[in-house]
């Protein structure tokens, strides 16, 4: 059982772990098989890895959407709690975004989730390699991810690596080369004997990318594109 793998004094917990075991029937639900890139259905090319006629095909595909759209191509201000969220390339139901501005930016789940509202479509630029040091980045990409897939909005990629090497966890001696990783560490009273807490090893992180990442290859597919009536590609 691995309860609170990663955490903080775990030790303490590992007690609870063992009456666990003695009082309940523990059932192993992982499989390590990704049913989603099993799946025989055609894909469709919507991830592509960045050469020099990617932005030319991205930017065709975009005025093929435009074209299905009864609007003109505009920025666009959505005001979400309060706040503007300025989007500079869309038309109608369709969003042509990048990276930076979708997640560079303090965004939210309620953010993405009003952008999956308004978009049928979203075309997502510059997609980088995806480190411990862009963390907050990597969180905000799995929550846009988790939000589109569950309100079925259509999405494109460009990136600068291929899909399965997105994300990559630090090693050790990278982290403590970090100096906010060195300062949070002082203040928690941590030796590099404790690096393997989740907050430091990007535990958390992976598990959530690794589903996120699944989702992406079933957003290739023919029948996620299909599913939505008249939106055929």
């Amino acid at each position: 059982i691995e309860l609170y793998k990663g955490g903080l004094q775990r030790s303490n917990f590992l007690p609870f772990i063992d009456l666990l075991k003695r009082h309940c029937d523990v059932y192993e639900l992982a499989s390590g098989i990704d049913y989603r890139r099993l799946v025989d259905s055609k894909k469709h090319q919507v991830y592509f890895v960045k050469n020099g006629d990617t932005n030319k095909t991205i930017d065709l595909m975009f005025k093929v959407f435009a074209n299905n759209e009864n609007d003109s191509i505009r920025p666009k201000t959505l005001t979400i709690k309060g706040r503007n969220v300025t989007l500079k390339r869309t038309c109608g139901g369709v969003l042509d975004s990048s990276f930076a501005e979708l997640c560079d930016q303090p965004l939210g789940a309620i953010d993405y989730l009003t952008i999956a509202q308004y978009y049928h479509t979203v075309i997502i630029r510059d997609i980088p390699k995806l480190t411990m040091k862009l963390r907050g980045q990597a969180r905000r990409f799995i929550t846009m991810i988790d939000t589109f897939y569950d309100h079925h909005v259509r999405v494109l990629f460009t990136s600068d690596v291929p899909c399965d090497e997105l994300f990559q966890v630090q090693r050790i001696e990278d982290v403590l080369a970090d100096d906010d990783n060195r300062k949070l560490m002082d203040d928690l009273g941590m030796t590099s004997d404790d690096l393997n807490a989740a907050i430091f090893s990007g535990e958390e992180e992976m598990f959530a990318f690794e589903r996120a990442l699944s989702r992406v290859y079933e957003m290739q597919t023919a029948d996620y594109w299909n599913a939505k009536q008249n939106l055929n590609f």
